[in-house]
């Protein structure tokens, strides 16, 4: 029973339509999504987002947790409830940007606050909003950006302000093509796992980007409202946009002040086991047969990709050494 009413059925006809392909979702939209590359018209049709529009609902939301990301000096919350009876998922940010999703995951409605604007609600959705989709779908996607060394694709995996998207920038300076910031799905198949492509943007702190040019001022913010920059990848030519095969994996670890840093470790399966689960989006919605699906597809990632940690120097002027010490290994 349809508990929860949409206030738009569909688009109006003067309302635009965009067609989009990231995630391995084919994505319309009713208004141009920032990030994103129309691909023209498609008749299939995965996932529509509703810009700006929010269902209607008729019954009380039930809260179901909150999380917390640490960015940089400040915090980034989310809260999730869902309508029971509908099963419409509701995560609310703490700047009143908020976003509804239909129980399968083939609906998103997006709403936003003044000074907020589509760039700022695109932000969230191209990053943990569209996690979350993509679990209630029954894809499993890392907290991990990805790049091509060879042919082959090779994830970095860790939590936020691991160093991710300032490594897979680096790389792409150097040569490599980029799959996938923040978000890696994972597809599966008779010959092991593949990483799918998301969308050709890195977004990086000023820091990093100070880091990598030397001065912040070339990139500019990916929104008045964000410190942080946008770093185009169509701009060098190195976004990589169909799926490559999975090899590795590389935990990203702590920061040493250590002569020796970076350095590559070995990882046991149980350790690594563990970082991947703890590492997967959307975690907070599992039921037991979801988590029970999960288990079983990170156990047989296990067995065909391999799984390190790379511990990086304290010291971002290690950052070319680090890159050098991941490619090294991975080749």
């Amino acid at each position: 029973m349809a508990i929860l009413k949409s206030t738009h059925i569909r688009p109006s006809y003067t309302e635009s339509t965009e067609r989009y392909f990231a995630f391995g979702l084919h994505i319309r939209s009713t208004r141009p999504i920032p990030g994103l590359v129309d691909i023209g018209k498609s008749d299939q049709i995965d996932l529509t987002v509703w810009v700006n529009r929010q269902p209607t609902p008729s019954e009380p939301a039930q809260p179901i947790f909150l999380e917390s990301t640490v960015l940089g000096a400040t915090h980034e919350n989310r809260r999730l409830f869902r309508f029971p009876e509908s099963g419409i998922l509701w995560i609310r940010f703490d700047d009143g940007t908020d976003f509804y999703v239909n129980r399968d995951g083939t609906e998103i409605w997006t709403t936003w606050k003044s000074p907020y604007t589509v760039e700022d609600m695109a932000t969230y959705l191209l990053g943990p909003i569209l996690g979350y989709v993509l679990r209630i779908r029954g894809a499993v996607a890392l907290h991990a950006s990805s790049f091509i060394a060879g042919d082959k694709a090779i994830a970095l995996l860790g939590g936020a302000g691991a160093g991710k998207s300032t490594t897979v920038a680096a790389l792409a300076l150097r040569g490599n093509n980029v799959l996938a910031d923040d978000v890696t799905v994972l597809a599966e198949d008779s010959d092991g796992f593949w990483a799918l492509p998301s969308y050709p943007h890195l977004r990086l702190w000023p820091q990093s980007v100070e880091m990598l040019y030397g001065s912040t001022d070339c990139l500019k913010p990916i929104t008045p409202n964000w410190d942080k920059r946008d770093f185009d990848l169509l701009d060098i030519g190195r976004f990589h946009a169909e799926p490559a095969h999975l090899t590795t994996i590389y935990l990203i670890g702590d920061r040493v002040e250590d002569e020796n840093a970076p350095w590559i470790e070995e990882m046991d399966g149980q350790q690594s086991f563990v970082h991947l689960v703890g590492n997967t989006y959307g975690n907070g919605l599992l039921d037991e047969s979801m988590r029970t699906q999960e288990f079983g597809l990170l156990g047989r990632l296990l067995e065909h990709t391999k799984i390190k940690r790379v511990v990086p120097h304290i010291s971002s002027s290690r950052l070319d050494q680090l890159c050098d010490v991941i490619l090294n290994d991975c080749r």
